[in-house]
């Protein structure tokens, strides 16, 4: 049983800790901060582009928070982690691609921690 606790504290604390993050990522991109759109934008991403990846990042974000809808979020994301890791090797940007998938790795790590969960709970 404390084993199932702990699992639980950690889907938590890592869906908040990454809820925090993509929702200011969002938020950034959303309200134009030049940190978070000078990227993109030399990319030739058009500031629409910017404003849904930035939706769709701070929905994801909320989304983590929210048990009923928190492993579409995470799936979602993680997906955006996979493509932008992509465009960050396409563009020789070693670090970031770095960044991208340790973030899409914990994404996919609480999908399976919140699959693992809903299977155990479905069989008792």
């Amino acid at each position: 049983m404390n084993g199932d606790v702990l699992v639980k504290a950690t889907v938590w604390v890592l869906s908040l800790v990454l809820a925090l993050v993509f929702i200011s990522l969002g938020v950034g991109k959303l309200a134009g901060f030049d940190a978070q759109v000078s990227r993109y934008q030399s990319w030739g991403m058009s500031a629409w582009d910017i404003s849904a990846l930035g939706a769709l990042e701070f929905a994801g974000g909320v989304g983590l928070l929210i048990p009923r809808v928190a492993l579409v979020g995470a799936l979602l994301l993680s997906l955006e982690m996979a493509v932008l890791a992509m465009v960050h090797f396409s563009f020789e940007e070693p670090q970031f691609v770095t960044r991208a998938l340790v973030l899409m790795f914990m994404l996919l790590g609480i999908s399976y921690l919140r699959v693992t969960r809903m299977t155990l709970n479905g069989q008792n």
